[in-house]
């Protein structure tokens, strides 16, 4: 029994953001024409060149010019899927049909008539890399039993119950399943560590999972540990918990599956997405339904987490969700989770600051409704100098496309209170540190530091497709006429009659001293001095 061609074809000719769409395939950085090449990781980087396809009426076709490789999609969604182009070639393209939504057809032969069938189910291949994670987590619960009664009745503070109620395994001596889908001699050599098993998905065509380490990785030597990882993470990327989605009124977003679990244990429910970066994958399963829970965004309290919970929040929004976000710190590089507390203080203690933020939030959800809560009000007061702004300022930001009168808006509202066109002279006049400095006759020169930074935010804001090509678009050819633009927007002209006009105010370092009655003022961009002591 052979896969029909017609299945074939179909999964031949996606598209890249077809492939994209699926984690298949990244773009490069800031070129959305081309990608990073999944087999040697060609494109990585700014600004790098990465492969592109080569289309054809039958099929869609790529070569990498550093590696030399030619290939097709198959190629792709195996390295993806971590199968074998050649041996798992049919379980690529079942998962690939159910991906992309392509009808999955057999044929066969009945004497000399070929005949064609659309199965509802379809044996796995246990070679393949999928087939070992099935079996990993179909394992006995016994061994992790044992572990847990060794480890004093639990795991980072979760019990038994629990961890048996996720379906969670216990495997002493593991190791990658990719590793043994490619050589399964590999425990004969390669150094194994114990892992707990935390599926978020045990689907035949989705099947998702984390294998995380269950001792420290001091345990290895130093050539060793160039193998192991604390945390890995394999299969079709699959929202945690997600059936609680329709299953709960006010359901916490976090980044860990432990993080969901460890909530769980306290009487709540949380949902995880892997990373703050995979939060895509929380709106895709709440777009479809019809009636959506409050959502708690409690991401990491550090970098990362404080820059992608506006993003979820913005998409959320689109989507008709509404949604709050807290942390549990407020300390901006704190690594905090809600696993920690548990460990470190307890499941009362966690209980308790989890309930006061499902308190804090239920009141902002309550102004949601009432209409009375702005948006400006969730993040910063200025966009000048951060890269992450409220829901309404990304409205204002990504409004009008990517033509050059947007652009020149959007220098005009990232920083207006910057920049001063002297309409009699022609030059452009830039403030910092309490001074306008009148820009050299290459006068467009002293704006492409506020484009850098423009593009900065508007990459790290955008949340979707089309925010992400406004954004790679930004710095194109066409910010010249958006240069032409923003001098004709009334906000930034000025003439030369406008600076200096003063005279009791001395501008200093420190600040601006009023010389009659002696008190120092701040810096003020609207003085429009030019002079400084």
């Amino acid at each position: 029994m052979n896969i029909s061609q017609s299945t074939i074809d179909d999964i031949k000719k996606l598209s890249g953001e077809n492939l994209v769409d699926n984690g298949a395939l990244r773009h490069v950085e800031n070129k959305y024409n081309e990608y990073i090449c999944p087999l040697c990781g060609n494109g990585e980087g700014k600004d790098a060149t990465g492969i592109k396809p080569h289309v054809t009426d039958s099929y869609v076709g790529w070569k990498c010019q550093r590696c030399g490789e030619k290939f097709d999609n198959i190629t792709i969604l195996a390295t993806h899927y971590g199968l074998n182009p050649k041996h798992d070639f049919q379980e690529i393209c079942k998962r690939a049909c159910a991906d992309f939504n392509i009808s999955y057809v057999e044929e066969y032969f009945s004497g000399n008539t070929k005949e064609t069938t659309n199965p509802a189910t379809i044996p796995t291949i246990r070679h393949s890399e999928l087939g070992i994670i099935l079996q990993q987590l179909t394992t006995s619960e016994t061994g992790l039993k044992i572990f847990l009664d060794a480890q004093g009745g639990s795991w980072r503070g979760l019990p038994f119950e629990l961890l048996k109620k996720k379906g969670c395994r216990f495997i002493k001596d593991w190791l990658p399943p990719s590793l043994i889908a490619k050589r399964p001699d590999a425990k004969n050599w390669a150094t194994t560590s114990p892992r707990m098993l935390i599926p978020a998905s045990t689907d035949s065509n989705k099947a998702n999972y984390l294998a995380r380490l269950t001792v420290s990785i001091e345990n290895f030597n130093a050539q060793k540990r160039k193998y192991i990882r604390e945390k890995d993470h394999a299969g079709t990327k699959t929202l945690f918990n997600a059936e609680l989605l329709t299953q709960a009124e006010l359901v916490i977003a976090v980044e860990g599956y432990i993080d969901a679990m460890s909530i769980e244990f306290t009487g709540f429910s949380a949902v995880a997405f892997g990373s703050a970066e995979g939060y895509d994958l929380l709106v895709k399963a709440l777009r479809p339904l019809e009636t959506k829970p409050r959502i708690l965004i409690l991401l990491d309290p550090d970098k990362t987490g404080r820059t992608h919970a506006p993003k979820l929040q913005r998409a959320l929004k689109k989507i008709g969700c509404m949604s709050v976000i807290k942390f549990l710190s407020d300390e901006p590089n704190s690594k905090l989770d809600p696993n920690q507390i548990l460990v470190e203080q307890g499941k009362e203690k966690l209980h308790e600051i989890i309930n006061n933020l499902i308190a804090d939030a239920q009141t902002e959800f309550m102004a949601f409704e009432k209409k009375s809560y702005s948006p400006s009000d969730e993040e910063i007061t200025s966009p000048n100098d951060n890269l992450t702004l409220s829901a309404e300022q990304c409205d204002i930001l990504f409004a009008d496309g990517s033509n050059a009168l947007a652009n020149a808006r959007r220098l005009e509202y990232l920083f207006g209170d910057r920049l001063r066109y002297l309409q009699d002279t022609d030059r452009w006049l830039t403030y910092s540190t309490g001074l306008w400095s009148r820009a050299p006759k290459s006068q467009n020169a002293c704006l492409y530091p506020f484009v850098v930074k423009a593009a900065e935010i508007l990459k790290a804001n955008a949340a979707d497709e089309d925010e992400n090509k406004i954004a790679a678009s930004f710095r194109g050819k066409n910010i010249q006429h958006s240069f032409n633009f923003l001098k004709g927007l009334d906000s930034v002209i000025i003439t030369q009659k406008d600076l200096d006009n003063h005279p009791e105010l001395l501008n200093c370092l420190n600040g601006v001293i009023d010389l009659q009655t002696g008190k120092l003022m701040s810096a003020a961009p609207e003085l429009l001095l030019t002079q400084q002591c």
